[in-house]
């Protein structure tokens, strides 16, 4: 079955607001939700609302992003990230004040929400320091990172090279107990110069494949960098 819709987030979302057919539009949100799931739902925990609470907000979110009505009320902006966590307030907003939960349909759930994956995820990276917002963006960058992480080692892997990944890693990622360039040349039976080179190349693949994946949030190419510089910051 071919995809109603070209796989960018940001055509994801247009398909939700000019109202291709309804599996497509059900697809479009299915992506959206895989991508920005964890991070709302940080977002509302920090809020202040209980797991079952963050959980029916959510659905109800997503539930109204189907909603044309709802859509066109929203101002896009050129960020993906800075759209969703505005629709998300305004929606929360809105919800609270009309008190309109009952309109929800909880026994035809839109999406199955890991709410427990995502409760587990949330403890983890809990601060009380953190804003709602800083929570929303620390999950953001996160979720982006490790995207990218599991492309490149898939990439490795499909290429016969997954064990030898395995052994790079750690130094790709500058991780602090990375080991020495040279008990990583023992174990894969090369010279420490061949580790260098490796290690080089499969960070700057790793580089593409961040850009790749933030290019795909946002309207303009021209904010690719300013993403990518708010995403180290956010992660610090």
């Amino acid at each position: 079955m071919t995809d109603p819709f070209p796989t960018t987030q940001w055509t994801a979302f247009f398909a939700l607001r000019d109202g291709v057919d309804p599996e497509g539009r059900r697809l479009a949100l299915a992506h959206l939700y895989e991508r920005y799931w964890q991070p709302l739902y940080a977002y509302v925990r920090r809020r202040g609302f209980d797991a079952d609470q963050s959980g029916d907000l959510l659905q109800g979110f997503f539930l109204h992003l189907l909603e044309r009505e709802f859509v066109e009320r929203l101002d896009l902006d050129g960020r993906l990230r800075a759209f969703l966590i505005a629709a998300l307030k305004f929606y929360i907003s809105d919800e609270v004040t009309k008190e309109r939960a009952q309109k929800r349909s909880p026994e035809r759930p839109l999406l199955s929400l890991d709410t427990d994956a995502a409760e587990h995820t949330f403890r983890e990276l809990r601060s009380d320091e953190l804003t709602p917002e800083e929570l929303y963006e620390r999950q953001w960058a996160t979720e982006m990172i490790q995207r990218a992480r599991q492309r490149l080692r898939k990439i490795e892997a499909n290429s016969g090279r997954g064990a030898a990944f395995d052994r790079l890693s750690a130094s790709v990622y500058g991780e602090p107990d990375a080991p020495a360039y040279a008990d990583v040349a023992a174990a894969l039976d090369t010279s420490e110069a061949a580790v260098r080179v490796r290690v080089h190349r499969l960070r700057k693949r790793f580089g593409r494949m961040l850009r790749e994946d933030i290019a795909l949030t946002v309207a303009d190419a021209a904010n690719v960098d300013e993403e990518l510089r708010h995403l180290v910051e956010v992660i610090g």
